[in-house]
């Protein structure tokens, strides 16, 4: 026979499996048998409401809600609910724990929010959500000193980087690198993005720490539509970053040939 405790943990087993199902006939039936609402998972330290939260099982959050759930638990990374689910853009989860008053600005061990994961994984009605609810939009990271805006821009999600925009962002905010999100976007070809950010007047040569502006980064990743956006916003085509070299001598360096021509026909100088 069984021990208490051993039939306590096979409780909680089901009810993770019940969760997961999205099952709420069963999850109602483990919790009147005293299934523990907030027993963690011995790897990850995932509650159930975790669980529903990260798989997007809206109704099975509204019930563990109502059966008062820890909203706030941290799992082994110190994410919450809310982070799991503005991660996987599970909206109507995210609608749910807000109207709980989750943390909205809780950290996890990387010293995300929920805005910054949202942020990073293009997820826009999230991001809506967060800061319909007075999430700090400008909200740094301390390891990196970046923003949802940064994290938007980086990935390439130009209906964040509007939404964020259009929200008051702080345009020129700089990281660790002293890289505002159009050095970010620039670095990784999101034309798109890099379009947005200069037309709500973001310095089009801002250096990075290395002296770098965003025509450096474009130039030497080869991504010549961002090059194109940014001399027609009269970026310094000439402008040397602390190696001396120009955005004509990285697209040269790496062998960018249209990014090349493309330069020579705006007159960068060739020395």
């Amino acid at each position: 026979m069984a021990s208490k405790r051993e039939q306590q943990q096979e409780l909680n087993d089901a009810l993770v499996r019940a969760v997961e199902q999205g099952s709420l006939a069963d999850i109602q039936s483990l919790l009147d048998q005293q299934a523990d609402i907030n027993a963690l998972d011995i790897n990850t330290h995932y509650t159930p409401l975790h669980h529903a939260s990260s798989r997007g099982h809206h109704q099975c959050v509204e019930l563990l809600l109502d059966r008062h759930a820890n909203i706030n638990a941290h799992d082994r990374t110190n994410n919450t609910p809310l982070h799991h689910a503005s991660s996987y853009g599970h909206h109507q989860c995210v609608e749910l724990l807000l109207d709980r008053h989750a943390e909205i600005d809780a950290r996890n061990s990387l010293k995300h929010t929920p805005l910054h994961v949202a942020s990073s994984g293009g997820h826009h009605q999230c991001i809506e959500l967060l800061l319909d609810r007075h999430a700090d939009i400008d909200a740094r990271n301390p390891n990196n000193k970046r923003t949802a805006l940064h994290l938007a821009s980086l990935n390439g999600h130009h209906q964040c980087v509007e939404l964020l925009l259009g929200r008051h962002a702080d345009v020129h905010v700089r990281d660790n690198n002293k890289r505002t999100p159009l050095h970010l976007a620039s670095l990784n070809g999101h034309h798109q993005c890099v379009e947005l950010l200069l037309d709500r007047q973001a310095d089009v040569d801002a250096r990075g720490r290395d002296s770098f502006t965003a025509l450096h980064d474009a130039s030497m990743y080869g991504h010549h539509q961002c090059i194109e956006l940014l001399l027609d916003r009269h970026a310094d085509i000439d402008a040397r970053g602390r190696d001396t070299r120009t955005a004509l001598h990285h697209a040269s360096m790496y062998g960018h040939h249209q990014c090349v021509e493309l330069l020579l026909d705006r007159h960068a100088d060739i020395h």
